[in-house]
């Protein structure tokens, strides 16, 4: 029975290791898509006196979903900020205590994150708010949302 269950736990982690990478390379590939639109946008202002609509509202969705695809595996991989230097200056004994003082600290957060933007991710599906300009219109829901989920609204 232990050994179906480490085989399940292994299998598992190996998905969700699949996942967080590809949600990287999706973000990378968003951030590199994000720069050619802003390149694309100053060169039109410059050479043709026009710009792209919209850009601003582009820049900021692309960069805060990119942050939050790339969670996942930076909380994998280990390489959130902390202060490695106390680690140092502690005894090797506690230091794990003060990792998962960290993880719980980091769970909590993210739990009142959830908990504080799941009202105004319902009212903004419930509504169809969208944001930007008339030409741009973003649904407000997806970047409000603890939960990132798809809808497609018609048109």
């Amino acid at each position: 029975m232990f050994q179906f269950i480490l085989l399940v736990a292994l299998r598992a982690d190996w998905i969700l290791k699949w996942i967080a990478e590809i949600l990287m390379v999706i973000a990378a590939c968003a951030l590199v898509l994000l720069a050619l639109l802003i390149g694309a946008d100053v060169v039109g202002r410059g050479v043709f006196g026009n710009s792209i609509t919209g850009v601003a509202e582009v820049v900021g969705h692309v960069l805060l979903i990119t942050a939050f695809l790339q969670i996942a595996y930076s909380v994998r991989i280990g390489s959130l900020l902390r202060t490695e230097i106390v680690d140092s200056f502690l005894p090797r004994r506690v230091v794990p205590f003060f990792w998962l003082i960290g993880y719980l600290l980091g769970a909590l957060f993210f739990t009142l994150v959830a908990y504080y933007t799941w009202d105004p991710m319902i009212t903004s599906w419930v509504r169809n708010s969208f944001e930007g300009h008339a030409s741009l219109r973003v649904p407000k829901f997806p970047h409000s949302s603890p939960l990132w989920r798809v809808r497609y609204s018609p048109s």
